[in-house]
C-alpha cells in the first residue's frame, strides 16, 4: 500500500511537499518572533533626564520659595475641588473611554 506525503501546517496553510507557503511573520518591531536586539543601559542619558527634571526645582527653591509656594498651593486647591468634578458624569464618561481605548491598544 502507497502511503500519501505527510502534510504540515505552516500558520493555518496547510502544504503537502512539506514547504512554507508563507513567510516568516515579523512582529510589529520590525524583528522575526522571538529576537530581541541587545539593550544596554545609557547612564548619562539617564543622568541628563534626572538634571533636567531635577535642576531647575532645586535652583527654583534655592532663588525664590514663592513659587514652590504657588505650586503648594494650587495642588491643594486641586484635591480640594477634584471631589467635584470626579463624581460629574462628564468625566466618569471621559474616564470609561479611555479605559477602553487603553485595552484595546495593549490588546
Amino acid at each position: 500500500m502507497c502511503k500519501a506525503p505527510q502534510s504540515t501546517r505552516v500558520n493555518g496553510v496547510t502544504n503537502s511537499n512539506g514547504q512554507s507557503k508563507l513567510k516568516k511573520s515579523k512582529s510589529t518591531n520590525g524583528f522575526e518572533d522571538g529576537e530581541k536586539p541587545e539593550t544596554k543601559m545609557n547612564r548619562p542619558l539617564q543622568m541628563l533626564l534626572i538634571a533636567t527634571l531635577i535642576l531647575p526645582w532645586a535652583i527654583g527653591i534655592k532663588i525664590d520659595l514663592n513659587g514652590l509656594n504657588l505650586l503648594q498651593r494650587w495642588c491643594i486647591m486641586t484635591l480640594d475641588t477634584a471631589r467635584d468634578w470626579i463624581v460629574q458624569p462628564k468625566f466618569i464618561i471621559a474616564c470609561l473611554c479611555l479605559s477602553v481605548e487603553r485595552i484595546c491598544y495593549t490588546w
